[in-house]
């Protein structure tokens, strides 16, 4: 922000429009938008830069503020990096008032200033965990905003429900979307957040909380499948059906829904998922949200490297 030129608060207005410079470090990439300030027009659009002779290196246009015989003004412009612990990372920037007349026109005095990161990352999505023999294994998603200077996410777990990010509740951290937890009792159950931290110390707030209940020796659960399972009732159906499926052993697993031509329709499931017992419902719409045509279609379950299938049929 700056005030404005005493040009700018006669009766007579002479500033048209003023212009805003960020100093470059070094040589200008396009060289061939090279200006004076002079082509710096109110409506102006374009890249451009100029060579300050007197300080020895080159500007860029930043922005225009058209003039309106205000006190002072102010304009929203990027810088090329924010400040951190190890010092300010100054930024150098120019005002220039122009006059109605494009040749006339009066340059400020330049000044630095800096920008800090403030500005927390989304909240990782769709956290899930699940025990795999004595551990706990957790998978999540980012967020809906790409974080391009994520550090890390950070890891809460508690023995009770409602985890916040605290310092007592603080497990580990992670690089990736994914973190074992080896440091786990069979006999208890836990309850886990995700938060994601980028490299300013900014913190997001925390996924949704999933909780993971004692082993299933020290709940008396029934043992994991002995085979890999599916089918799906009822069958015909309309307007959906509900596949059941049965994994011996954790790993990723898929259900894809196929015409009879061997076109996909739906993908369903797509994930690692604990040994055991599952089930998700199809509602007869393709991938895209489209109403299934009526007609016979294959359910298509792989887990790990077995692979099973079963026919269904739409009827409308």
């Amino acid at each position: 922000n700056w005030y404005a030129s005493q040009r700018d608060r006669l009766v007579r207005s002479e500033v048209l429009h003023y212009s805003v410079w960020r100093a470059v470090v070094g040589v200008p990439e396009a060289p061939e938008a090279l200006v004076s300030p002079a082509d710096i027009t109110a409506g102006f659009k374009e890249t451009a830069f100029r060579y300050d002779e007197a300080a020895g290196f080159y500007w860029e246009w930043m922005g225009n503020q058209n003039a309106y015989t205000l006190p002072g003004y102010a304009l929203t412009v990027p810088t090329l990096f924010d400040s951190t612990g190890a010092g300010p990372a100054e930024h150098v920037f120019q005002v220039i008032a122009h006059s109605f007349e494009p040749s006339t026109y009066w340059i400020s005095a330049p000044r630095p200033g800096y920008s800090v990161d403030n500005v927390s990352p989304g909240a990782p999505l769709s956290l899930a965990a699940w025990r795999d023999a004595d551990v706990v294994d957790l998978e999540w998603s980012p967020g809906l905003e790409p974080v391009e200077d994520l550090m890390h996410y950070a890891v809460y777990r508690s023995e009770s429900p409602g985890v916040t990010p605290a310092p007592d509740n603080f497990l580990g951290t992670s690089p990736d979307t994914s973190v074992v937890d080896s440091t786990v009792s069979t006999a208890t159950t836990y309850y886990y957040i995700v938060t994601a931290v980028d490299i300013h110390g900014n913190e997001s707030t925390p996924s949704n909380e999933v909780q993971v209940d004692a082993s299933a020796s020290a709940a008396g659960d029934p043992p994991a499948p002995a085979r890999l399972e599916l089918s799906a009732r009822p069958n015909p159906f309309n307007p959906s059906t509900t596949i059941s499926y049965a994994v011996p052993s954790p790993g990723r697993v898929t259900i894809r829904i196929y015409d009879v031509r061997g076109a996909l329709v739906r993908a369903l499931v797509d994930g690692r998922k604990p040994a055991g017992e599952w089930s998700v419902t199809w509602n007869g719409r393709d991938d895209a949200g489209a109403a299934a045509a009526s007609g016979v279609y294959f359910v298509r379950l792989q887990a790990g490297g077995d692979v099973t299938h079963t026919r269904i049929t739409l009827l409308k």
